[in-house]
């Protein structure tokens, strides 16, 4: 039951030791993931099946933004947050078309958020300063 869990912590720890994942003060989209094939050129690829968020700002001292940059229907979505411990700190489901904020109970630190709308899932890393 958990394998589809660790396998997302294993993949996002997986990412940040190898600098392929970096905090950008700009919103962050999904369109772009770094190359499996080839784990020590960060070179990025298009990923057409990774739904188009952005999260910002991050890092924030406050409150995170989280909306679905291509949603031109209605759909429903799944948002999970966790601590670098893979404890779920956080989630909350919803519309692909509303804009939301969190975090502001967050204490100072790392977190991954995993958002999901039908078969498809989106990984993100965020800073709460």
């Amino acid at each position: 039951d958990n394998r589809a869990h660790l396998h997302f912590l294993y993949d996002i720890m997986e990412q940040a030791n190898n600098d392929m994942t970096f905090v950008q003060l700009q919103p962050c989209g999904s369109n772009m993931i770094t190359s499996a094939k080839n784990k020590r050129s960060p070179a990025p690829v298009e990923n057409k099946s990774a739904l188009a968020v952005e999260i910002w700002p991050n890092p924030s001292p406050n409150l995170f933004n989280l909306r679905f940059s291509n949603s031109a229907v209605d759909a429903q979505v799944q948002v999970r947050v966790l601590d670098v411990h893979g404890k779920q700190v956080y989630a909350f489901s919803g519309n692909s078309r509303q804009e939301y904020k969190f975090g502001g109970n967050f204490i100072p630190g790392l977190y991954f958020v995993e958002v999901t709308q039908g078969n498809t899932r989106s990984n993100f890393k965020i800073i709460k300063q």
